[in-house]
């Protein structure tokens, strides 16, 4: 099973609140932020790259940012609705979650079914 590459930088090119964005196999990391829990949210997203191809990822994440954007009309809660964004946060509370995951497209689950408001 292949795994993420963790890179740990002393700033990214993102709002201070965004404290890591995985890429791909990719991971960077702003520094002093690398835990194990985000490890575990960011190794969900690599799973949800590999089930989607890179293409087919960044069109549905940021289909589901925008739609979320439409019906909350806050950055925030176009964020935590998006699915993939939902299942990352799920697994990281989950122990063992990435071995036991339940079958390929899971972030599906989580497609407007109690969406935090």
């Amino acid at each position: 099973m292949m795994l993420p590459v963790f890179i740990v930088l002393p700033w990214l090119p993102l709002p201070r609140r965004f404290i890591a964005i995985s890429l791909a196999c990719l991971v960077f990391v702003r520094k002093g932020h690398d835990s194990e829990r985000l490890r575990l949210h960011e190794r969900v997203h690599w799973e949800q790259w590999k089930e989607l191809w890179i293409v087919g990822f960044l069109v549905l994440y940021l289909a589901s940012f925008v739609r979320g954007m439409i019906v909350y009309r806050s950055l925030d809660k176009a964020y935590l609705n998006i699915p993939f964004e939902r299942e990352a946060r799920e697994a990281e509370l989950l122990v063992g979650y990435q071995i036991n995951r339940r079958k390929r497209f899971c972030w599906r689950e989580y497609r407007d079914r109690g969406a935090s408001q």
